[in-house]
């Protein structure tokens, strides 16, 4: 990660939090109520900014350009398009009108990458919570794993690329959440005791 931006420091600063606390959820919730909960905090705020994006700021945006807000409807991606395409987290579409068309709000485009790491962490846990005295060797063979394949980026994207996971993007992310994530497992060992009960 050495010459990444403030910008990127401060994205994979934010998954290291979150690899911490939402490891701490899903210990602490069975796995229906964690899904719920992680559900509940993500998609209706998520699906409220994605509809202000096309119904708000789009006809905004076109209008301040000069044009008519018919022309956003003669476009590829209509606003009911963008707000439908990308309602299940992933960003796929995107409005052509906007000068900066695949920025249309930069920072949903961690979202989904933050998701499928609460989907992934859950499966972990569950599965391990059963063998609590090799749970965190699991942890920090997955960290170091992720770690490995963070700097063999070019090899992973040729031979694991597709357009469900953007790999690039996610493992380096991953890696860090799941830092996080065995930061957590260890803080009885390392005398880390903090409060996330209010997280819960």
């Amino acid at each position: 990660m050495i010459g990444k931006s403030i910008g990127a420091w401060a994205v994979y600063i934010f998954f290291g939090i979150s690899g911490y606390l939402i490891t701490a959820s899903s210990f602490s919730n069975s796995v229906p109520q964690y899904l719920i909960k992680r559900i509940a905090r993500i998609f209706p705020a998520y699906l409220a900014i994605q509809f202000v994006t096309a119904f708000i700021f789009a006809p905004l945006v076109t209008l301040l350009n000069g044009d008519s807000i018919a022309k956003l409807w003669e476009t590829p991606v209509t606003p009911i398009g963008y707000f439908l395409g990308n309602s299940l987290l992933a960003i796929k579409s995107t409005l052509s009108t906007n000068p900066y068309p695949k920025a249309w709000n930069g920072s949903t485009w961690t979202i989904w990458n933050e998701f499928l790491c609460y989907i992934i962490i859950v499966i972990i846990v569950s599965l391990i919570i059963k063998y609590k005295k090799i749970y965190i060797p699991i942890m920090a063979f997955l960290w170091l794993g992720l770690s490995f394949l963070s700097s063999h980026l070019p090899e992973v994207i040729k031979a694991g690329g597709n357009n469900l996971i953007d790999v690039k993007l996610f493992i380096p992310l991953f890696s860090v959440f799941m830092a996080g994530s065995l930061l957590y497992s260890l803080k009885n060992t390392c005398g880390l005791i903090y409060s996330v009960e209010s997280f819960h």
